[in-house]
């Protein structure tokens, strides 16, 4: 007898078990390849963009303009590039499009849709800014009173992620757009706001060469690309995303793994007469370890080609549903080879070595023993209640139940990783709504809050608050910054709290960090906390008073005169306004305008973007629910065959043979519950705290009543679902079943 007649026949009485096992691989490979296919796809075309278009090392501003001379002096001392740049804000109602200046040099543009301005009525904008808008090429867009036909969609890279405000923690694609227009029509318009940018060819001499500006041109700000979220977040993230991909394909891996490993096993034990057969018959151990090795086999290679085949015609489509946070950009994704090389490897890996392990323990035994069914152990489970008042069908459950803990277990480990990854998934937007309607109050009580382009001393009308705030940076943590700001000791718009809910009230030589802060640097109260001007590079330590309560910004807090003195500026100076109505100033004396609305509104457009991850989330875990319930009950039915075609004997009826089988595992249901949902508020807590640079603030991991009811609900409806599709199952059970039971 050939044992490969055997397969074809395994397959269609156990089409269901591969069935399952198959959508599980699938599915957990999808999800790993559109995710590294993210992380790659990006990563390298954002390498390749900033390249090709000479993307800057910094951009600073001065006091004094750099004259061209000057700055060709300047390239040729200190081995560097160094360009002149500019915009202009043009405001309309609903929206703000920042006119960008045409670089010769650094952080050129890239026409990737349609074509370049050519006359002085055309522009050039970013592409989500104008699908938002429902624009076009060819359309209309009205700025400063006159109509501009658009010819195309420009690409830069300082601008990929394109945040109209270096301290924006999202972008805001309904209402800020860059474009670009012709040179002549550039030089029409007015308040410009210059800047510099540059490109190191020598590191050595970059700390000399920021010297040099300040002293002799007065550096008023300076930002290094990577602290620049405009920058920074789409160098990073593609990193972010691919360590993601392999925690998800580590992870969905060994739960999969479990589950058919433990399904495998009881597979392989069911089998055991035939194997005990076999054995008699004089087939040796290794040619029927290799047979069930090869039934796992079939089902890891059908899984992974499906998952393969969904990963590269979904490739496209994942990866810009999840690059979303960027500027569209003209990438063609597709699945890297050493990833499609680990879905074949793993997959097939744990399975095999599942099954060889198994069946290894199995042929332990002798042949006699395994035609006897026999088994090691024994177990206790018919015992279990014989002398107690309970009705028939709660012994025959629990009997059920405890007959087989490993089973049970399977049960509960689907339902528990589906419940988690649904819990997850509501923790995400409970998180964020939760930091948008408590969090982003401790920001203060202001309505608008201006950062000038320099000191002023000038004393503001009623209604208004000012204060010192300088931009700095950690001596020994790379790509971070934070703000030190001096406050008026009496400050009626930012009230500070500490941990304990206790106000503070703050004292000159105090110095008060916030909770994100503490949480990105690890610092706590007592500690010494050094840090540099990016500006002067001098260097300064100071002790931490305490921790206050502020999720969303990192900042160290202090008074007024505290700051001067440290920073050694002039009494009375500050270069931030705090006001409860919109001032009149000029665009040339403001950097930034912030609103605590706009702050709002830029967190909640991010919720909207999570809505769709969400779904997906929880779509997953209904999946795996119903997979892991399906073939672990259904394993169950087929183990209790004999038991199902007595009752039906004894005249039980259809409700009630399937109330009595399919029901015993009812109990885990509330149990997987009380596991996953604190699961999923631990791994939302995680998240949140390993993405507290990338989300510009730290999201206190929370999720609602609500939403634990309807993950609650999903779970059940998701195992009821399984169960149903059971049903049939159990009815197809002949009542000659029993008679074909020949054990001792």
């Amino acid at each position: 007898m050939k044992l490969n007649r055997r397969y074809k026949h395994n397959l269609k009485h156990n089409l269901s078990f591969y069935l399952a096992t198959v959508v599980l691989t699938a599915v957990s490979i999808f999800l790993f390849l559109s995710i590294l296919t993210t992380g790659t796809g990006l990563d390298g075309y954002v390498t390749d963009f900033a390249q090709r278009h000479n993307m800057e090392d910094a951009q600073f501003s001065t006091l004094m303009p750099i004259e061209k001379a000057d700055r060709k002096d300047l390239e040729k001392k200190y081995d560097l590039t160094l360009e002149q740049t500019g915009y202009v804000d043009v405001e309309e109602k609903d929206y703000t499009v920042r006119v960008l200046k045409r670089n010769q040099k650094i952080d050129t543009y890239e026409i990737f849709e349609g074509k370049d301005v050519v006359d002085d009525d055309e522009i050039v904008l970013s592409k989500g800014f104008a699908q938002t808008n429902d624009l076009a090429i060819g359309d209309k867009l009205k700025l400063d009173g006159k109509q501009y036909t658009i010819t195309g969609f420009l690409l830069r890279p300082d601008y990929i992620n394109c945040l109209e405000n270096l301290t924006d923690a999202y972008r805001n694609n309904e209402g800020f757009a860059v474009a670009a227009v012709s040179d002549d029509t550039y030089d029409k318009l007015e308040d410009e706001t210059v800047y510099y940018t540059v490109v190191y060819h020598d590191s050595a001499k970059e700390k000399q060469f920021r010297k040099k500006v300040n002293q002799d041109y007065t550096m008023l700000q300076y930002t290094d690309a990577s602290v620049n979220p405009r920058i920074e977040a789409v160098q990073n993230n593609p990193k972010t995303y691919m360590m993601m991909s392999y925690m998800m394909m580590c992870l969905m891996m060994v739960i999969v793994s479990i589950l058919v490993a433990a399904i495998l096993s009881r597979k392989v034990k069911s089998e055991c007469k035939i194997i005990g057969t076999l054995k008699a018959l004089g087939y040796r151990t290794g040619e029927l370890t290799r047979h069930y090795a090869t039934m796992a086999l079939i089902a890891s290679i059908a899984g992974t080609v499906i998952g393969l085949i969904m990963a590269a015609l979904g490739a496209q489509s994942m990866a810009e549903y999840y690059a979303v946070d960027y500027e569209p950009m003209p990438i063609h994704y597709t699945v890297p080879l050493y990833g499609a090389a680990i879905c074949i490897v793993l997959p097939t890996l744990f399975y095999v070595v599942s099954a060889i392990l198994t069946t290894k323990r199995l042929l332990r035994r002798n042949a006699v023993d395994l035609l006897n069914a026999s088994t090691s152990k024994k177990s206790g489970s018919k015992a279990f209640a014989s002398n107690r008042t309970m009705k028939f069908k709660w012994k025959f459950r629990l009997r059920t139940l405890l007959s087989n803990k490993a089973r049970a277990l399977v049960v509960l480990i689907g339902l528990v990783v589906g419940g988690y990854i649904m819990a997850m998934g509501l923790t995400f937007f409970d998180s964020c709504d939760n930091f948008v309607n408590n969090s982003v109050n401790s920001i203060g009580s202001f309505s608008y809050r201006y950062y000038l382009t320099s000191y002023e001393t000038k004393e503001q009308g009623k209604g208004c608050e000012t204060y010192i705030n300088e931009s700095l940076q950690p001596k020994d943590i790379e790509n971070s910054q934070f703000s030190l700001s001096g406050l008026q000791k009496d400050s009626k718009y930012i009230s500070l709290t500490d941990l304990d809910g206790k106000k503070v009230t703050l004292k000159d030589g105090d110095y008060y960090l916030t909770e994100m802060a503490a949480k990105v640097y690890g610092l706590s109260a007592g500690d010494k906390f050094t840090f540099y001007s990016p500006i002067t590079m001098d260097e300064y330590t100071v002790k931490i008073t305490g921790i206050v309560e502020d999720c969303a910004q990192k900042t160290l807090y202090t008074t007024g005169k505290t700051v001067r003195e440290l920073m050694e500026l002039d009494d009375d100076v500050y270069n931030v306004i705090l006001s409860d109505h919109k001032l009149k100033l000029k665009d040339s004396e403001v950097a930034v305008t912030n609103t605590k609305e706009s702050v709002q509104d830029q967190i909640q457009s991010v919720i909207d973007d999570l809505q769709q991850i969400i779904l997906v989330m929880i779509l997953l875990g209904a999946v795996l629910c119903v997979a892991a319930v399906y073939l672990t009950v259904n394993m169950m039915v087929e183990e209790n065959g004999n038991t199902i075609s007595m009752l039906k004997i004894f005249g039980y009826r259809k409700g009630e043979i399937n109330s009595m089988v399919l029901s015993a595992n009812h109990i885990l249901v509330p149990l997987s519950l009380v596991i996953s949902i604190p699961l999923g508020i631990l791994a939302g807590d995680l998240f949140y705290t390993m993405m507290i640079d990338n989300l510009s603030a730290y999201i206190e991991a929370v999720i609602s009543v609500k939403s634990s009811v309807l993950c609650a609900a999903l779970v059940v409806v998701s195992y009821l679902l399984s169960l149903t599709l059971l049903k049939r199952k159990v009815f197809r059970v002949n009542m000659v079943e029993c008679l074909k039971d020949n054990r001792a």
